[in-house]
Order: C-alpha cells, then structure tokens, then sequence
C-alpha cells in the first residue's frame, strides 16, 4: 500500500467537501489521482484501489446501502494493511456505526455531527490512528461480548483466526501484528466463542464454512486439528 487516500461516496458534492476537509486538516494540496481520489460505485472503487493502492479508504456509511457491511468485510479480508475509515453524512443510528466497525472498519466520523469533532478525528485517522466516538465505541464492545453466531470476528481477529489456522503460534502471531502475547490471548478466547469451541478443528469447520478460509490453503498442512487453539 502507498500513501494514497479514496473517498468513496455516491455523491460528488459530497467528495468535494470530505476532499476540502482533508486538504484543511492535512495543510496540504492532492496533485493527482494518486494521492487522492473519488469514487461512486463499487465497482469502481475496487479498480482504484488495484491502481492506486492507497493507505486509506473513506467509505460513505450508505455508499452501497445495506451491502456496505458485506463491502468493508470484503475490503478487510482482501487488503489486510489497508485502513478502513466509515464516514456518515447524515444522521446515522449508533448500532449501525458500531456494526460496521465490527465487520471490520477501523475508523468512524460523524460529518453530521460536531465539525471540531470530525476533524480530530480525521486528524488522527490520517496520522495512521484509529478513530472510533466514545458512543460507538462502547456499542462496538458490547456486541463483541455476545454470543459467537451474533457477531462477526473484528478485523484484528481474523488476522488471527486466519495465523492460528495456518499454525502460527502465539509468539510468532503477536510479534507479526506488533500485538502483546496477552493481546493474542484474549483474541484467541473471543474467537474461540465465535468458533464454538476451542480446537483446531473448530476453527477450520467456522472458516470454511464462512469463506474465511479455502480447503486449498490448508492442503499439504500437517495438522493435529485436536490441539486447543487457547494454549
């Protein structure tokens, strides 16, 4: 991934003003399409992102309405270093916003709500943090905390879900996603809810059954599917 940034929203005035607020809160000029870019579909947006390989993506809360949650899982999967940043234009449900960071953004901003506010958060998403209200957040943690089949793994869980799976063990998992052992740890308890159980086997069952893994990744894999994923 580069340095460049995509707006992703069905309306063009919309892209001028999220470009106009980048330009303000980056003190900087975009020059060409490489360093920042605008987007109205899907289809699109996947081409952009092949051409441009940028950093970050800021994707409009209804940009392909209800198939925007599918959009960002996908995104996720597919571009594991890529920054996933959901803006909301107008008045968004905090469930909705809490939903879609557990399907994998990693930054929500309110442009409907206070303007000092979006911009610090825009301000730390482009200085490579992540952005989340404090409302949202803690909706985000509450439906992590239910029950397996009720929510999907964050992004940082499947990266590990999908390192676990291929044999990582935890050391090696933590210091490839510059995470502590007891990060991992806890990661691995979470998915282990969401899998239905603590062993290898489990993990496999929930992966391919989900997609989130294919049987000709596993092939040549000297596996005891037995072994407790939690250890």
């Amino acid at each position: 991934m580069r340095n460049g940034i995509i707006i992703a929203t069905p309306s063009g005035i919309v892209a001028k003003i999220m470009r106009g607020l980048l330009m303000k809160v980056e003190n900087r000029i975009y020059a060409t399409d490489n360093d920042l870019c605008w987007t109205g579909n899907e289809r699109d947006l996947w081409r952009k992102i092949k051409q441009v390989q940028p950093r970050l993506v800021f994707i409009e809360s209804n940009f392909e309405g209800a198939d925007t949650r599918e959009l960002i899982k996908a995104l996720c999967k597919r571009y594991e270093l890529l920054h996933v940043a959901v803006f909301a234009v107008g008045p968004c449900n905090p469930l909705t916003a809490a939903q879609l960071v557990t399907w994998g953004a990693e930054s929500y901003l309110d442009l409907h709500g206070e303007e000092e506010e979006f911009r610090h958060g825009l301000q730390i998403v482009l200085n490579g943090g992540s952005y989340i209200p404090p409302l949202v957040a803690d909706l985000t943690e509450k439906m992590k905390a239910l029950p397996g089949e009720e929510r999907p793994l964050s992004k940082q869980e499947l990266k590990v879900f999908r390192l676990t799976v291929f044999g990582k063990k935890k050391k090696e998992i933590a210091d490839l996603l510059c995470l502590s052992v007891n990060t991992i740890k806890t990661h691995r308890m979470h998915i282990s809810r969401v899998c239905g159980g603590e062993r290898m086997i489990d993990y496999i069952q929930y992966g391919l059954n989900r997609g989130l893994i294919r049987v000709e990744e596993l092939a040549g894999q000297e596996e005891d599917y037995e072994i407790d994923c939690t250890d």
